[in-house]
This record gives structure tokens, sequence and C-alpha cells, in this order.
């Protein structure tokens, strides 16, 4: 996983956790002060998350940039580079080679179901989670952040 989809699945993590202390706090005491706070504390890490994302993709870009001028800079280094790619090349065709043997074998189908059904179950959560979030956030646009 790339450094952007875990800062993403962290931004994600974060709003759905200070959605959820929201709700709780306003169904248990109508903490209309502590609500606003954590709207406030939402938007700011939101912003932040934001900004670090910018920040990591160009920090990526230049770290490739530099890699592949550096790769490309004399014969040694393009020797290695080359080496590495045919290396690379070959792992993907082994890789495959291993994924097509194990395919016929019932106990990694039956492996391979279940984590479908696991990471299938899950996508479903996430999205449940993310509509009920965004159907609290029309109820509180509507009724002005109170509880009904």
């Amino acid at each position: 996983m790339g450094m952007k989809s875990q800062l993403v699945w962290v931004a994600v993590a974060l709003a759905c956790f200070f959605s959820l202390a929201i709700v709780s706090v306003s169904a248990q005491d109508g903490g209309t002060d502590r609500m606003v706070a954590l709207k406030q504390r939402l938007a700011t890490v939101g912003q932040q998350v934001k900004n670090l994302e910018e920040d990591a993709e160009k920090v990526q870009q230049e770290y490739l940039d530099l890699q592949y001028k550096a790769a490309y800079s004399n014969e040694q280094t393009m020797a290695v580079y080359q080496e590495i790619k045919q290396l690379e090349k070959k792992l993907v065709e082994k890789r495959k080679e291993l994924g097509d043997v194990l395919e016929k074998s019932p106990e990694f189908r039956d492996m391979e179901k279940r984590r479908s059904t696991v990471f299938n179950r899950l996508s479903k959560l996430r999205e449940e989670a993310r509509l009920t979030k965004q159907e609290i956030e029309a109820l509180e646009a509507r009724t002005g952040g109170k509880k009904e």
C-alpha cells in the first residue's frame, strides 16, 4: 500500500472516529459545546491530512525523479538498474507461475473465497459507515446540529 493510500485510510479512520464521538457525546448529554469542538478538530485534522498528502505526493515524485536520474547518471548505475529491471521481470513471471500452480489447489481456492468474502464484507461496512456519516451530517445540517 502506497503512502498516499495509507494517509487516505488514516483520514477516513479519523473522520469515522470523530463522527462516532460526535454522535455519542451528542446523544448522551446534548454536548453541543463538545460537538462544536470536535467538529472544529475534525476540520483541522482533515486539513492537516490534505496538506500532508500534498507534501507526500511532492516528496514521492522528487524521490522517484532523483532515483531515475541516479540510475541513469553513469554506466555502472545504469548497468545495475538494467539488471534490476531484468530480475524484476523474472520475479513477476515466477510469481505468476506460482499463482497458476496454487490456483489448482482446492485448499488455495477455498482460502481465496474466504479472503474475498472478508474483503467484500469490509468494503460494504466501510461504505455503510460512509453513508451513515453522510446521513448524520445531512441531518445535522437540517436541524442546525441539534439532536432529534
